[in-house]
């Protein structure tokens, strides 16, 4: 956990693509990982992008809005993304994504599993229920309390409403 931490506190543009699992509120569980989610982010402080719907977005797609999981390439180079974790997308989805990345970027993939991992990420962390979540959190205030300063260029995170931008 604490390389993962420490490659996040010193990525310019560490970035969060939640996926379905994330974003959609099917169970009790879903909404405690979102939250999870959610700190973590603010933790390191890392963007949200979310790929919420698998389908293809043709013929454009707003990079900095959602991530194009057919392309996710083209997000990654847009918003200059050095560090990435996938977290609460479907594994055959991670999987297409996390190669299209390795192959074409030199973005450090990282990638949370609710099951047995990713073999395309750089590093990757199976079993990634809430609690796993909340340690990397404390991971990351672990290493700020000991000096280790965030190399994130700062953003404004905006938040997304049903008819768009809400900020």
């Amino acid at each position: 956990m604490e390389y993962a931490a420490r490659k996040f506190l010193e990525a310019k543009v560490p970035t969060i693509f939640p996926g379905p699992l994330v974003l959609w509120k099917w169970n009790d569980q879903a909404a405690e990982r979102a939250r999870a989610t959610r700190a973590l982010a603010d933790a390191i402080p890392a963007r949200l992008i979310p790929m919420a719907d698998y389908r293809p977005k043709y013929p454009v797609i707003d990079p900095e809005v959602e991530i194009n999981p057919n392309h996710p390439n083209l997000t990654i180079w847009h918003n200059k993304i050095d560090v990435c974790l996938f977290i609460g997308v479907h594994c055959h989805q991670a999987n297409l994504a996390l190669k299209i990345i390795r192959g074409g970027t030199n973005c450090y993939t990282i990638a949370m599993c609710i099951q047995a991992g990713h073999e395309d990420a750089c590093l990757s962390f199976r079993d990634a229920e809430p609690e796993k979540i909340f340690t990397l959190v404390e991971a990351i205030k672990k290493l700020k309390a000991q000096g280790v300063k965030s190399q994130a260029i700062p953003f404004t995170q905006f938040k997304m409403g049903r008819k768009g931008r809400l900020n």
